[in-house]
């Protein structure tokens, strides 16, 4: 699967550091799927995952954006629009045999530990519980959890990533909106990694999420 890759600028221009705040600006790039073979794009509804992890700025700040904004230097004929969400939307959960089911459009992978955030109402007991990813497809996944049958209920809230399987961190998705404000269809993309990108982002200054 296809992510982003985030580079800082060259000081004196890339980081600007506040008391508790730090503001990095850079270039995105938008990878293949593989670092091997010919080059394929490939994306995924609800978003590309965001990468600064090779970055020695960020190594001992929060590894996920307090927020971040990106635009086009290029595709000014299309102007993509780039809108970035520290997670996965989950729209509804169930449980069912100590197995949760969440629907989400998502780019995790069997393996990935993630936990839930932002929920409210009858599911806000699972805010901030990890589970381990079992089975997955590109609109729902399930873990095994420890907890009662729970009927499908809708939610609004977030999966966010805490340890990838890929060895990489969890910073976020990046959504591709097409000049009509639709998100681009799941599959390959075509013209998008033609593009360069800017971006400014903001991350707290502690040690830990």
């Amino acid at each position: 699967m296809a992510y982003f890759k985030m580079s800082i600028h060259k000081f004196p221009r890339g980081v600007d550091n506040a008391m508790r705040r730090r503001l990095i600006y850079g270039y995105m790039s938008l990878q293949p799927d593989s670092p091997t073979g010919t080059p394929v794009y490939t994306y995924t509804t609800g978003g590309l995952q965001v990468h600064w992890d090779d970055l020695e700025p960020l190594n001992t700040d929060t590894p996920l954006p307090e927020w971040l904004e990106a635009d086009t230097l290029l595709q000014q004929a299309t102007r993509y629009r780039y809108l970035w969400t520290p997670g996965a939307q989950v729209t509804a959960v169930a449980i069912a045999s100590r197995v949760l089911t969440a629907t989400a459009q998502n780019n995790f992978q069997v393996g990935d530990r993630v936990e839930f955030r932002a929920f409210t109402g009858l599911l806000a007991y699972l805010n901030q519980f990890p589970v381990t990813i079992a089975t997955r497809s590109a609109t729902q996944f399930t873990a095994a959890v420890n907890l009662p049958n729970q009927t499908s209920a809708t939610v609004n809230g977030l999966a966010v990533g805490l340890n990838l399987v890929s060895g990489l961190r969890w910073q976020g998705n990046m959504r591709i909106m097409a000049p009509a404000g639709t998100e681009l269809a799941a599959g390959a993309i075509t013209n998008v990694q033609a593009d360069i990108m800017h971006y400014r982002a903001e991350f707290i200054r502690v040690s830990t999420i």
